[in-house]
C-alpha cells in the first residue's frame, strides 16, 4: 500500500491509504527531505530478501543511484544536501548539509547498507562522505569534537551524537582506520559534556559552541526529548573498546532519567528546560524512547553476544537486522 509513493525518482513523504494518493509535506513546499528518501533502503532490501521480490530493493537502490548521479551538485564530495526540489533535483536548491535533523540517517544508512549486505554503492558513497565530514563538519572544542552543519554556524544538535557511533562502526568493520575510532571517542566526549554541563544531567537539544577556546556551551534549545543518540554512541564504543567510562556514562543517563523524567502514574516524559531541575514535563513519551534509548542502554550493560555486532546491524530505529554472511 506504500508503493504509490514511488511515482518518480524519489518516494513521496505521504500516502493516503484510502485513495492511494501520494504527496510531500506542504510545510516543505513539496520539496523532498534527504533523511526520508534515503532511510528506508535497509528495510526494503531485507523485505526483498525475505519475500524474494526484487522490486523492493530496486526501489531503494534506485534512490541512491539518483542521488549519486547528482554528485556534481554537492558542496563537497559525498556531502548530500538535505533538500531536493519537487522534481527530485539538487539544481538551484540550497546546498546545506546536516548530520542532524533532515539529514542524519541518510549518511548512517550508507555505511549500514554495506555492513548489512556488502552494498558497493553504499560503501562508495560513505567513503566519500567520511572524508568530507572530517574536513568540513567536525570542529574541535575544549572537551572533544562536535559536528555542525556545512556551511553553517558552530552549533551542535543532540541528534548528531549518533555520529560517534557511526565512526566507531566505520573502524570496527574495516571501512576506516584508527583515526575513525579516535574521532568517535572525541565526539562522545563532547556529547557527554552536553549532559554534564546542565543541573539536570540531561543534554539540551541544541547548543552553540562559544568562547575563544571553544570552552563554553550556550543553550539554544533547552528541551530534552528522550533522544537516544548519546546512548547509541556509548553502546558502540563500549562494545568496541570496553572502556568502563561508557558504562559509567550510561549509568549517569539512567539516574538522570529516574530523577527528572519519571512520571508518578507510570512512564517517562521529556522536559522543557534541562537547565531547571524543576522543569515542567512535555507529557510525551516518544516511541524512540522504547525502541532506541532504552534498548541501547540495555545492550550497553549486556554481554557482547546479546545481538552481536558480528551478526546484526541496527536500523535507524535500533531494530536489529541479520547481516548477510560474507562468502568465503
Amino acid at each position: 500500500r506504500m508503493l504509490p509513493a514511488f511515482s518518480g525518482p524519489l518516494p513521496k513523504s505521504l500516502v493516503h491509504l484510502g485513495t492511494g494518493k501520494a504527496s510531500n509535506w506542504k510545510w516543505m513546499q513539496d520539496n523532498y527531505i534527504l533523511a526520508e528518501v534515503a532511510s528506508f533502503q535497509m528495510e526494503y532490501r531485507t523485505l526483498g530478501l525475505r519475500t524474494k521480490d526484487p522490486q523492493y530493493d530496486r526501489r531503494g537502490l534506485g534512490v541512491l543511484q539518483h542521488l549519486w548521479a547528482q554528485r556534481a551538485e554537492f558542496p563537497a564530495p559525498g556531502l548530500l544536501p538535505m533538500q531536493l526540489s519537487p522534481a527530485g533535483s539538487y539544481h538551484a536548491m540550497p546546498k546545506l548539509v546536516s548530520l542532524g535533523a533532515s539529514g542524519d540517517s541518510a549518511f548512517e544508512y550508507l555505511l549500514k547498507l554495506w555492513v548489512l549486505d556488502n552494498d558497493p554503492l553504499g560503501l562508495e558513497m560513505f567513503r566519500a562522505a567520511r572524508e568530507s565530514i572530517k574536513k568540513h563538519m567536525v570542529h574541535k572544542a575544549a572537551h572533544g569534537m562536535y559536528v555542525s552543519p556545512y556551511p553553517g554556524a558552530y552549533e551542535a544538535e543532540h541528534l548528531t551524537c549518533f555520529v560517534g557511533g557511526m565512526f566507531a562502526m566505520s573502524y570496527h568493520y574495516g571501512v576506516g582506520d584508527s583515526s575513525d575510532l579516535e574521532l568517535a571517542e572525541s565526539l562522545a566526549d563532547f556529547c557527554h559534556w552536553m549532559y554534564e554541563m546542565t543541573p539536570t544531567g540531561l543534554s539540551p537539544d541544541v547548543v552553540t559552541v562559544t568562547g575563544a577556546a571553544a570552552n563554553q556551551l550556550q543553550v539554544r534549545t533547552a528541551s530534552y526529548r528522550l533522544r537516544p543518540e548519546a546512548a547509541e554512541t556509548y553502546f558502540y564504543l563500549w562494545r568496541i573498546t570496553h572502556k568502563q567510562k561508557y558504562r559509567d556514562w550510561g549509568r549517569e543517563l539512567l539516574q538522570a532519567y529516574e530523577q527528572h523524567l519519571r512520571v508518578d502514574s507510570g512512564g517517562y516524559s521529556g522536559i522543557h528546560d534541562v537547565m531547571n531541575k524543576n522543569s515542567p514535563k512535555n507529557d510525551k513519551m516518544e516511541s524512540f524512547w522504547l525502541a532506541e534509548s532504552l534498548k541501547y542502554l540495555y545492550l550497553l550493560f549486556s554481554d557482547d553476544q546479546t545481538i552481536s555486532l558480528d551478526e546484526y546491524v541496527f536500523n535507524t530505529e535500533a531494530h536489529p537486522f541479520r547481516r548477510t554472511p560474507v562468502a568465503p
